[in-house]
């Protein structure tokens, strides 16, 4: 429950602000003077946090996280963290300055930019988890500062998209995947008398051709051993016998 619009608690709040701020400008002056000790320190860091629960319960969320930011800056101071004294001191005095007067949207500004030098400050003794400060929107628009812009979304990836299949190709002769498929049957060759080799039939010999006959020349009979050779000079030869046979007609 907040109880920023009651007055009287308002007041009363305020009242508690202004005097533990002054505890807090006093501890920073000691500690920005090298005076400070773990004694001091404890009680700063009870102060801060005490600003921190009383802040948050009545609603003011900056005035809240600058008591957590002292809460945590003198426990480093305490368990001997070594931070820069006189840097942060300085830091320090600052915010507890400004403390009192950071109820409204003004005196919030001016509390962001204290709490960013005490962060600044204390950056080399690596302190982690610092409190960050609220910034109003009056100290974005002075300070210059850009509020970053959030990054487009991007458009959805389309969804892939289904590769065309190839076209079936229909090989004869290889064997089919579908059900009752085997292979193509092919067509069965002509039929075609076997060839063989046949001697010629010999031509007939026609009815108005005459049969041949051949005639051969009486041979003369051997002569005797006793008879004496006679050479018959009308005789003829063995060549014009041989062309003295004739082939006549039946």
């Amino acid at each position: 429950m907040e109880f920023e619009s009651d007055t009287d608690l308002r007041d009363l709040f305020l009242t508690e602000v202004r005097e533990r701020a002054a505890k807090l400008a006093a501890g920073a002056r000691a500690l920005e003077a090298g005076e400070a000790t773990a004694e001091l320190a404890g009680e700063m860091l009870r102060e801060g946090h005490t600003i921190k629960g009383t802040g948050r319960v009545m609603g003011y969320e900056s005035v809240s996280r600058a008591g957590l930011l002292c809460e945590q800056v003198w426990r480093a101071v305490q368990g001997g963290s070594d931070v820069p004294a006189a840097d942060v001191g300085r830091a320090l005095g600052l915010l507890a300055d400004v403390l009192p007067d950071s109820l409204d949207e003004e005196g919030a500004a001016a509390l962001a930019i204290a709490m960013r030098r005490v962060r600044d400050a204390v950056e080399p003794a690596g302190i982690p988890d610092l409190a960050t400060p609220v910034m109003p929107a009056a100290l974005d628009s002075e300070s210059g500062a850009e509020t970053p812009t959030p990054a487009p979304d991007l458009p959805p990836s389309p969804p892939p998209q289904a590769l065309a299949e190839p076209p079936e190709v229909q090989l004869t002769g290889v064997p089919s995947d579908e059900p009752g498929g085997g292979p193509a049957e092919e067509e069965p060759a002509p039929d075609t008398a076997p060839v063989t080799a046949e001697s010629p039939t010999p031509a007939e010999p026609s009815g108005d051709a005459p049969p041949l006959v051949v005639v051969e020349a009486a041979a003369d009979p051997p002569p005797s051993a006793d008879e004496p050779l006679v050479f018959d000079e009308s005789a003829p030869t063995p060549a014009e016998a041989e062309a003295e046979a004739t082939v006549v007609p039946a």
